[in-house]
């Protein structure tokens, strides 16, 4: 009986130890709902439209800019789970209301410091976390608004990065306002493999 109940406390132990790691394993990219080869680089093109609010340091809303972005990254696995580099991102057809720049110019908004690194992190809902993000928002590229920086973690959904709540902030040091992302960036892989997600 000792030896059974022996055993059976391996077991337990065992399975516990082998949930655990489960659990603790990273979340990593899927194409085509197949887990991405590790080491295998894998590009990937993004379009949508997102909605940059911008803020003053009280809180009070000075912007709202919409435009339509395309851009390119380069996703892999690793041990340390799913990485992804943005190459660039580009903004166009930016629309403001109220505009922050004077008559006669046009919003813009450009990056800087590309090309910018992420990881996923673990959910729910799984992220993909970027660091050193910095936007640039000008008015006709010749007047200064504003350069706000941070760490953005849209949502990871079926072929798509969800920026809502959650996904973070990016603030302006000289002012001390901030600016908040909204919208949707849809993934797609290579030819064959064009569903992108994480697990």
């Amino acid at each position: 009986m000792k030896k059974l109940l022996g055993f059976l406390a391996m077991v337990t132990a065992a399975c516990a130890m082998t949930s655990a790691a489960a659990q603790a394993a990273p979340p990593e990219w899927l194409s085509n709902g197949k887990p991405i080869p590790a080491g295998v680089v894998e590009p990937v093109a993004t379009s949508g439209k997102l909605t940059i609010t911008l803020r003053a340091a009280t809180g009070g809303p000075i912007s709202t800019i919409n435009c339509k972005v395309v851009d390119e990254e380069n996703i892999q696995n690793t041990p340390e789970g799913g990485l992804d580099e943005m190459k660039d991102i580009r903004f166009a057809g930016c629309k403001a209301k109220p505009s922050p720049c004077p008559a006669g110019t046009v919003t813009e908004i450009r990056a800087l410091g590309l090309p910018w690194r992420s990881q996923l992190i673990p959910g729910p809902p799984i992220r993909d976390e970027f660091f050193g993000v910095a936007l640039e928002v000008t008015c006709s590229g010749k007047i200064l608004v504003g350069v706000y920086i941070g760490t953005l973690s849209p949502e990871v959904g079926k072929s798509v990065l969800v920026f809502g709540p959650g996904s973070g902030m990016l603030s302006e040091p000289k002012s001390g306002g901030f600016a908040e992302i909204t919208g949707k960036d849809k993934l797609k892989g290579p030819p064959g493999d064009t569903k992108i997600t994480a697990a």
